[in-house]
């Protein structure tokens, strides 16, 4: 069993605070400018996906320190999460448009697309959230990575859709885990192929798959947290378990590019403050997510890194049908 969340929360909270909520955090920039009226977050997502809620519980803190402001999600699928981050990148730069991304997902999909460039249109403000994987199983199977790596023939890992990140992360793993790769149409749906015993496992974002690791309706075979996570303690990472693999994906706020400095400067003090928030903590705790404050300049190079990584497995093994 997880120890009690109340426990969970207060290290959690311990550990993120910079600052009281509701105040600028440490270090905000001089001059920085207020921001008054309201503000469309731009998701690339529809409404009730993932994505979306996820920028539904955000928006609130987001108001609370940014304060003086409305922040309103606005729901912009499309290409991948790309149509999202092309609108945010054209928008004024007069503080009313901001947009959140997720990556990897959104860098695999501009390397499908051959949209790259449009990477470097917006202004990456900050990382504010990561979410890792969780190889999940049956309720009454081996939870341990040992049973997996040796499975009976035509044992399925299932994953989200193709281009996700535990769809990518699947493909590199496929040495370590030999399972048939089947890709469903969401997280939700690969976790319920594990639930319900239809595969022998699954691999899907953390967020996805917590709520029932913790009512042990699902075992966690593994982790892909470089060290075993505060969410999970329970549960040993893979490198624990012989394979070296981790994953981290990042959620984080992108701006049209040419905002004040001032105005850059009070979103990001609003984004520090956010993530210090107990109770941001507290529903991160909730939602199997982490935040974590990722600077705009190391959110961009962590981006071009991986983006080099992506497109060099593209040229070398496309990850969906080129032609599709």
């Amino acid at each position: 069993m997880a120890p009690c969340r109340l426990s969970r929360r207060a290290l959690l909270a311990a550990a993120l605070l910079p600052g009281r909520p509701g105040l600028a955090a440490p270090g905000a920039a001089p001059g920085a400018e207020p921001w008054r009226g309201a503000i469309s977050l731009l998701v690339g997502a529809r409404p009730g996906t993932a994505g979306d809620q996820w920028a539904r519980g955000f928006a609130p803190f987001l108001e609370r320190h940014l304060m003086r402001v409305s922040v309103g999600v606005s729901n912009l699928p499309g290409e991948g999460g790309l149509a999202a981050l092309r609108a945010t990148a054209s928008a004024a730069p007069d503080g009313h448009t901001i947009g959140l991304i997720a990556t990897p997902v959104t860098l695999a999909s501009a390397v499908e697309r051959d949209a790259t460039a449009l990477l470097d249109a917006a202004d990456p403000i900050a990382g504010v959230a990561e979410e890792t994987l969780v190889l999940v199983v049956p309720p009454n199977a081996p939870a341990e990575l040992a049973a997996l790596r040796q499975p009976a023939e035509g044992a399925v890992l299932a994953t989200p859709p193709a281009g996700s990140g535990g769809h990518l992360a699947a493909q590199s793993l496929r040495e370590a885990l030999p399972l048939s790769i089947l890709a469903f149409a969401s997280a939700a749906a690969a976790r319920q192929a594990a639930q319900a015993g239809n595969v022998a496992a699954a691999l899907v974002p953390l967020p996805d798959a917590i709520a029932a690791l913790r009512d042990d309706r699902l075992g966690a075979a593994a982790i892909a947290t470089p060290a075993r996570s505060p969410l999970l303690p329970e549960v040993r990472t893979f490198k624990e378990q012989g394979v070296r693999f981790a994953f981290l994906a990042q959620r984080g706020v992108v701006a049209p590019p040419g905002l004040p400095d001032g105005m850059r400067g009070t979103l990001v003090a609003a984004l520090q403050s956010v993530v210090g928030d107990p109770e941001f903590a507290a529903q991160a705790d909730d939602n199997g997510f982490v935040p974590h404050f990722m600077p705009g300049a190391e959110w961009r190079g962590s981006m071009r890194q991986s983006l080099e990584e992506l497109r060099a497995r593209w040229r070398a093994t496309p990850w969906i049908d080129r032609h599709g």
